[in-house]
C-alpha cells in the first residue's frame, strides 16, 4: 500500500477578454453588447456595496492663532532677539524692559529681515553720486542752487576707481566726479538733524541748507538704511543664514522656530524645526478662531475618477506614469491620487500672513447626525506636510506656520560669486572669486581682470632662451583653503592669501576684494564637511519685490547652491621652457 498522499490541485478563474482574430483592436475597445453584463461587472468589482459610514456635513474647528512677533539673529539665546511688530501686526507692539537692544521693525516681507546686509555693503561709488544728485534736487527744490560749489568742495566725489580699476569704474567717475556731491559721505556728517559745517556758506543761507537736508534726508533714509538690529543671520563660516522667530499663544507656551541652515532664495515652512524650551521673550498674543462650515472633498485637475465606468478628463495620464524605485515623491503621489485621494476633506479657514496657529479641536457631524472628535495625525510616519518638526526628535509639532515671506522676486544681476571646490591635483581646497562688485557697483569679472594683470607684467627673459620656474603662480583670484585641525576629529579650512608674479617675478600677497571672503578679522574658517565633492557655489545680487500692502521691497541677499564639482588650479613645479 501506497503512503503518498496525492497533491491538491488549485484553480484560478481570471475574467478576461478574448479574441480569435489577430486584430487586437477589438479586445482592447471592451465594447458593451448587454447591460446587464455591466451591472453584473459592476456587482462583482464590489461597487453594489454599501458601508455603514455617513459622509460629513457639518464640521466645527477651533484654533488659537498667534502672530510671530520676534525675529532672532543666530542660534536661540546666542544673541538678542528683536520685535517684529508688523509682520502684517502693527498692532502687536509692546513696550519692553530694555528698548535700546531691540526695534520696531515695519511691515515686510521676512526675507527682507533675514537676508539684507547692512549698508556698509552696499556704500559704492554709485550709491554716492545718485545720493548726492538727489540732494542738488533738494537745493534746487528750496531755492538754493548757489549753494552747490559749496557743497561739491566740502564733500567731493572720490576719483579713485580702487584696486580692481575696472574700465566700468572709471569711465563712470569721469561722468560724475566734480559734478555731483558725495552722498554717502554727507550723511555720515549729518545725522539726525544736524547741519554739517559747510565752508563757503554764509550764516544766512544756513536755513536753506537745513531745510534741503530735512527733505533729502527722508529719500535716502531707505537707500542708506542701518544694519538690522540683533546683528545680522549671515554665518560667515557656514556660507548660510542662522535665525529664530517666536510667537506665544495664550493657551500654551512660547513657540520658537529656528533655520540652522537657510540657503537664501525663497523662505518656507520647511525651513524652521521647533525648539522646546528656548525662549526669545515675546509677547502673549493670540487670537481664538471658530469656524463652522460645510466640508467640500479635495480635488484637482487630472484627478483619477473615483468610480470604475466613468469617463475621466484625460488631463493626466496615470496610466503611463512611470517610476523607478528612488523616486519617492513620483510614488507617493501615484499612490495618494489612485488610491486616497477620494478620503480627504477641505475646510476653508482664512489666517493672517505671519502666524502660527495651533488646531485645538475638530468635530465632525455626518449625515446620521453622530459627532466625531477628528484626532491630529500620528506622528508614526515621521513627517507630515505644512508641520514643521520638532528639532532633535522625529516628531512633528501640530502647528501650522504661515510665514510672512514673498511669492515672487525680480533679481538683478550678479554682484559676487564665489566658488568653492576641492583639488585633488594639489590636496587643497580653492575659493573662487569669480565675480565682484567694483566700486560703482559694475560686476567685474576676476579672471578677465586677472588675465590682463598678467599680460602686463614685462618679459622675464628674452626670446630663445630657457628659463627655470620652482614653481607657478595660481591665479591671483583663487584663495587656498588650508586644513587646520581644531580639535581632535575636527578640521576647519583656513582661507589663505593668494599670490601673484610681481613686477620682478618676486610673488605678492593678494587678498580678496569681494565681502564674501572679506579679509576682516576673525580669520574665515569653513567647516570641513561644507565643501564636499559638489563644492560650493554662493552668490550676491539685488532682490526686488512688492509686498500684500503694495509697498515696494528691495533688499540685497546672498544665496548658497552646489557647485560645479572638483577643479584644478593648474600648479606645476620644476619646470624648465624656452621662451617665445
Amino acid at each position: 500500500m501506497s503512503t503518498e498522499q496525492n497533491p491538491s490541485i488549485t484553480t484560478w478563474t481570471r475574467l478576461e477578454s478574448r479574441t480569435r482574430s489577430a486584430d487586437m483592436s477589438g479586445a482592447l475597445e471592451a465594447r458593451i453588447a448587454d447591460p446587464l453584463w455591466l451591472l453584473a461587472r459592476q456587482w462583482q468589482l464590489g461597487e453594489f456595496q454599501g458601508e455603514d459610514a455617513g459622509s460629513p456635513v457639518v464640521a466645527r474647528l477651533r484654533a488659537e492663532v498667534a502672530p510671530i512677533s520676534r525675529l532672532q539673529s543666530g542660534a536661540p539665546g546666542a544673541q538678542v532677539s528683536r520685535e517684529l511688530a508688523a509682520l502684517g501686526h502693527p498692532e502687536t507692539a509692546q513696550p519692553h524692559e530694555r528698548p535700546e537692544e531691540r526695534r520696531v521693525v515695519p511691515g515686510q516681507p521676512l526675507e527682507t529681515l533675514v537676508e539684507a546686509e547692512p549698508v556698509t555693503s552696499a556704500r559704492d561709488l554709485r550709491t554716492a553720486a545718485e545720493t548726492g544728485q538727489d540732494f542738488l534736487r533738494a537745493l534746487a527744490e528750496v531755492g538754493a542752487m548757489d549753494l552747490t560749489a559749496a557743497v561739491l568742495s566740502a564733500f567731493p566725489l572720490p576719483t579713485n576707481p580702487g584696486p580692481l580699476g575696472d574700465n566700468a569704474t572709471a569711465a563712470y567717475l569721469r561722468i560724475v566726479a566734480g559734478r555731483v556731491p558725495d552722498g554717502n559721505a554727507l550723511a555720515d556728517a549729518s545725522p539726525g538733524s544736524t547741519v554739517p559745517e559747510v565752508p563757503g556758506v554764509p550764516e544766512a543761507r544756513r536755513a536753506a541748507l537745513a531745510e534741503a537736508l530735512n527733505r533729502w534726508r527722508p529719500r535716502v533714509q531707505e537707500v542708506l538704511r542701518a544694519a538690522p538690529a540683533g546683528g545680522s543671520c549671515w554665518e560667515r563660516e557656514r556660507l548660510e543664514y542662522r535665525f529664530a522667530v517666536a510667537a506665544h499663544p495664550k493657551e500654551m507656551g512660547e513657540v520658537v522656530l529656528a533655520a540652522d541652515e537657510y540657503d537664501g532664495g525663497r523662505l518656507d515652512w520647511a525651513d524652521l524645526q521647533v525648539r522646546p524650551g528656548a525662549t526669545l521673550g515675546a509677547p502673549r498674543d493670540s487670537v481664538p478662531v471658530v469656524r463652522t462650515v460645510l466640508p467640500s472633498p479635495a480635488s484637482y485637475p487630472g484627478m483619477p475618477a473615483l468610480r470604475w465606468w466613468e469617463m475621466e478628463d484625460a488631463r493626466v495620464s496615470w496610466g503611463g506614469t512611470s517610476a523607478d524605485k528612488t523616486d519617492l515623491a513620483r510614488l507617493l503621489l501615484v499612490e495618494y491620487a489612485s488610491v486616497y485621494a477620494n478620503d480627504h476633506f477641505l475646510i476653508p479657514v482664512e489666517l493672517p500672513v505671519g502666524s502660527v496657529t495651533s488646531v485645538t479641536s475638530l468635530v465632525v457631524t455626518d449625515t446620521f447626525g453622530e459627532r466625531t472628535l477628528v484626532p491630529a495625525v500620528s506622528d508614526d510616519a515621521g513627517w507630515a506636510l505644512f508641520r514643521p518638526t520638532v528639532a532633535g526628535s522625529r516628531d512633528t509639532a501640530g502647528l501650522l506656520v504661515l510665514l510672512p515671506t514673498v511669492t515672487e522676486s525680480l533679481e538683478g544681476p550678479l554682484l559676487e560669486e564665489v566658488l568653492l571646490l576641492r583639488d585633488e591635483a594639489a590636496n587643497l581646497g580653492w575659493a573662487i572669486e569669480r565675480v565682484v562688485a567694483g566700486r560703482a557697483g559694475h560686476p567685474v569679472n576676476r579672471h578677465e581682470q586677472a588675465q590682463r594683470s598678467r599680460a602686463a607684467l614685462p618679459a622675464a627673459a628674452k626670446a630663445g632662451q630657457l628659463s627655470y620656474t620652482l614653481q607657478t603662480f595660481a591665479p591671483e583670484h583663487w584663495f587656498p583653503l588650508l586644513p587646520v585641525e581644531e580639535s581632535a576629529g575636527v578640521v576647519r579650512l583656513l582661507r589663505g592669501s593668494a599670490q601673484r608674479e610681481g613686477p620682478a617675478g618676486t610673488p605678492m600677497e593678494v587678498e580678496p576684494v569681494g565681502l564674501l571672503l572679506a579679509p576682516e578679522p576673525p580669520a574665515l574658517r569653513i567647516p570641513e564637511e561644507e565643501v564636499g565633492r559638489a563644492g560650493i557655489r554662493v552668490t550676491r545680487r539685488w532682490q526686488l519685490s512688492r509686498w500684500v500692502d503694495g509697498s515696494i521691497h528691495l533688499w540685497l541677499g546672498r544665496t548658497k547652491g552646489a557647485g560645479r564639482g572638483e577643479g584644478s588650479a593648474g600648479l606645476r613645479y620644476d619646470i624648465v621652457e624656452a621662451q617665445p
